[in-house]
């Protein structure tokens, strides 16, 4: 039941739609939590490695989607904010702290192999493990055991009225190991409509092989846990690769678009929240070009979204510009051993080899990357 107050606070339009994300999220927070717990009870030695990344990337994502509500009410008037970070304190909190506890188990452990691949895989079943029902109402849901109005994106794709590219709707993927080959997603709301999704993806282990996502401002929300794109295209030009998941970009094109007057273009936004964390972009052999070859615009690779966001450059580098011999000599750029290096493979970083390679798309699990598709085209 909702107390006098809170009705009051609905009556602004933005505060209303930040309650209604905020429930949608809450479930979302709720259900990493109650899978870690359980999680937790089937405690296995001989898997310790995948149990405990396990542990981190949901917890992570119980702390995002806390954190995803708050940022909501930014722009909303009164005091919605803070009544709300007032009401979410003591679990974000006891979220972070397990969160950390389970990160120093990790620390105590060595680094894992791989291990047995997923039966789901080994059956050649792509299961959509949804989360907990809420009360949005998507336009399509597509499920291929039968809960949702459709069993394949084709039979979706074909149901969709012909102008419904006017209205604003946005792409978001929620269910675990889901699987996009040679398809596209776009918002055409323009520079000026500022923000604009052109696909969210709050799932874990999903796959994005040949996709375009073409958009302008916070074109691909990259939401939370482990992410994979590989041979993809995707344009934007303030923020438009952003979250706080664990995503690698293998063999991707980036493309800067024009953005409006005075401002600058940003590849990457990543939100790290909490300094313990697994989570981060990884590119790698991607290319950065310009949509249009007489474009004069300032970029950057990327800029913190959050408290603990970083960006850092990675060697493999190529082109004309590529030499180092005139880079700067100071005392704190250090060149990284690949020792040091490894970590963001895609074996370590995501866990890749248990999930990755069965599917058949090209893909690499360490510092040597299959070439990039001849066919990938630029928009």
């Amino acid at each position: 039941m909702k107390t006098s107050a809170w009705q009051t606070l609905e009556k602004d339009p933005r505060t209303r739609m930040a309650l209604e994300n905020c429930e949608e999220l809450a479930d979302c927070a709720i259900y990493d939590l109650n899978r870690s717990y359980k999680k937790f009870g089937v405690f296995d030695m001989h898997h310790m490695g995948h149990w405990i990344t396990d542990m981190q990337i949901w917890l992570s994502g119980a702390v995002t989607y806390q954190e995803t509500c708050l940022d909501g009410f930014e722009d909303t008037s009164g005091d919605a904010g803070n009544r709300m970070r007032m009401a979410l304190n003591a679990s974000m909190k006891l979220t972070s702290n397990a969160l950390a506890m389970i990160t120093k188990l990790s620390s105590l452990f060595p680094s894992h192999g791989n291990e047995l691949l997923p039966d789901w895989i080994d059956a050649g079943r792509h299961m959509l493990l949804s989360s907990k029902a809420n009360e949005i109402n998507p336009d399509l849901t597509v499920a291929k055991d039968g809960t949702g109005k459709y069993k394949t994106i084709m039979e979706a794709l074909k149901d969709i009225p012909k102008n419904k590219y006017n209205d604003a709707t946005i792409s978001a993927v929620k269910g675990d190991y889901f699987m996009a080959k040679d398809i596209g997603f776009e918002n055409r709301a323009g520079p000026e409509k500022h923000q604009a999704v052109a696909l969210r993806v709050g799932a874990d282990k999903p796959i994005f092989y040949n996709c375009h996502m073409d958009g302008y401002q916070d074109t691909q929300y990259a939401h939370t846990y482990r992410q994979f794109y590989g041979d993809c295209v995707i344009s934007g030009t303030i923020d438009f690769i952003f979250g706080d998941s664990a995503a690698v970009f293998q063999n991707c094109t980036l493309v800067v678009r024009k953005p409006m007057e005075n401002q600058q273009c940003i590849v990457t936004a990543q939100g790290w929240k909490d300094p313990q964390q697994p989570t981060e972009f990884v590119l790698q052999n991607c290319k950065f070009v310009a949509d249009r070859e007489d474009t004069d615009i300032k970029s950057y690779l990327g800029r913190p979204l959050k408290e603990y966001s970083q960006s850092r450059p990675w060697g493999g580098r190529g082109g004309p510009a590529s030499s180092k011999t005139q880079r700067v000599k100071w005392e704190g750029v250090k060149e990284l051993p690949a020792s040091r290096i490894e970590r963001f493979t895609s074996s370590k970083f995501i866990d890749g080899d248990s999930w990755i390679p069965s599917t058949g798309i090209p893909y690499s699990s360490d510092l040597f990357f299959p070439p990039p598709k001849e066919d990938a085209s630029v928009p």
